[in-house]
């Protein structure tokens, strides 16, 4: 009885701790990237494409800038939970 409680404890500790590691950054900057992934160096160039890439504990991080044009408004965040947040707090990032 003790070795199965010790796995099911292991397993519950393992799959939170895969939890935490999965979340992932998405960066978004008004003048996005030709060819854009999302990362600092590639960021996408709407709101909704790092909603699109996003899982539930992500982080999209906003450039600053004017976001606007479609993609930027209207948004569907789909029930996830999610942080969104500027690159830095004195950015003024407008939506």
């Amino acid at each position: 009885m003790m070795k199965m409680m010790q796995r099911v404890c292991l397993s519950v500790m393992i799959g939170l701790a895969v939890g935490v590691v999965s979340a992932q950054q998405w960066f978004v900057c008004p003048a996005g990237s030709d060819d854009p992934n999302g990362s600092f160096e590639q960021p996408f160039e709407t709101i909704q494409q790092a909603l699109n890439a996003a899982q539930d504990g992500d982080t999209i991080v906003l450039m600053p800038g004017v976001y606007s044009g479609q993609g930027n408004y209207d948004l569907s965040v789909d029930g996830l939970s999610l942080t969104i947040r500027s690159t830095q707090p004195d950015d003024w990032d407008t939506v």
